[in-house]
């Protein structure tokens, strides 16, 4: 018998403890001190005491933030790209031309509400060092009225790129993108927009690799594989110089 009290007691730690404490917390503060939200006509949130007050973080210029940086011993930080040449970077790559290749998601979460999140402004830029100082001078766009797009990787001519739901690939040419293929219609299907498929890592041994999946892509020729491997998550991938893949 004790033993089955004591499992019961248990099982409502773990099921109803959390729950219970919250509701004593709350319970404790009084209903005037309790924050409901911020949607018309909740309740605004009490004036936080002295101690508790965070000190106002005011935005830094790009040149001032690097001096912020904490950085290992032997690694240092350099300005290469800043506003107004990129505004929204998610994604970037460096192409055979020493060209810097970025990806920008505008859509996403620009207020609390996720007002207008697939609103086709996604783009990707090419920024170019003119003068050969290690910085970017010169921002154009490639590709544009993208929705939500969120990974990309230049490969054997071309761009592979992932629009939810779709992998699209396009030759480039000139700089500019053609033929258009579907490679995959169902890259990344429902779900919150943090938990989709992203990232697009060329492996060293040609297949190319998703975080948040457990597909990967390898373009033989004119045709695409998709193959099953083992899940990859949640946001973010990179390689060492064996091949291992990190996420």
């Amino acid at each position: 018998m004790l033993k089955v009290v004591e499992k019961a007691l248990y099982i409502l730690r773990v099921t109803w403890g959390l729950p219970l404490i919250i509701l004593f917390v709350l319970w404790g503060c009084g209903p005037e001190k309790v924050y409901l939200g911020d949607r018309e006509n909740d309740e605004a949130q009490i004036v936080l005491p002295a101690s508790l007050n965070i000190p106002a973080a005011e935005p830094l210029a790009a040149e001032q933030s690097l001096s912020t940086f904490q950085l290992p011993p032997g690694f240092k930080a350099e300005l290469i790209a800043a506003e107004p040449l990129i505004q929204a970077p998610i994604e970037m790559e460096f192409d055979e031309r020493g060209r810097l290749w970025v990806l920008e998601m505008f859509g996403y979460m620009s207020d609390i509400e996720a007002t207008d999140e697939e609103a086709p402004v996604g783009r990707i830029l090419i920024l170019t060092d003119e003068d050969g100082d290690g910085k970017m001078d010169q921002s154009r766009t490639f590709l544009d009225s993208l929705k939500l797009a969120r990974a990309f990787c230049l490969l054997d001519g071309g761009i592979l790129y992932a629009e939810p739901p779709n992998l699209w690939f396009s030759k480039i040419e000139n700089d500019q993108p053609v033929s258009k293929t579907l490679v995959d219609s169902i890259n990344a299907v429902g779900g919150n927009v943090e938990h989709q498929p992203n990232t697009l890592l060329l492996g060293l041994d040609n297949w190319i690799y998703s975080a948040k999946s457990r597909f990967r892509y390898r373009k033989l020729g004119d045709n695409w594989v998709k193959e099953e491997t083992v899940f990859r998550g949640q946001w973010g991938m990179s390689q060492d110089d064996e091949g291992r893949l990190f996420y």
